[in-house]
């Protein structure tokens, strides 16, 4: 009996542990990329419907092939994109180029309506 609560006692406990390391799902926003700045400062924001404004960052391994001048090409559609919110502390390092809101890292986009 004292083998047998040891063992549930073991299952439960590792399957607390590998539920712990599951990831969140990644934020989706709907809005309006703005170009920011002046040429040759400037930068990729982007608004969201609500009226957040987040810089827009690219993540060297989840964003893929995707570019900020990419981005560029998509001022006046309204787009839907994947990815992380940074605010605060998180979001301190790019200093000037930093929107009201933070950053957005950009994992994927999708094109919802074309003006």
């Amino acid at each position: 009996m004292n083998r047998f609560f040891s063992a549930v006692c073991a299952v439960c406990a590792a399957a607390v542990l590998f539920c712990s390391f599951s990831r969140r799902p990644p934020d989706t926003v709907t809005g309006h990329v703005h170009m920011y700045g002046n040429m040759p400062f400037s930068f990729p924001g982007f608004e969201t419907e609500d009226g957040k404004r987040y810089t827009l960052v690219l993540d060297e391994k989840k964003s893929g092939t995707l570019t900020l001048k990419e981005f560029q090409t998509l001022q006046g559609q309204l787009v839907e994109l994947s990815g992380v919110i940074h605010t605060g502390r998180d979001a301190e390092k790019a200093g000037i180029n930093r929107l009201h809101d933070g950053e957005f890292v950009v994992y994927s986009y999708r094109i919802i309506k074309t003006q």
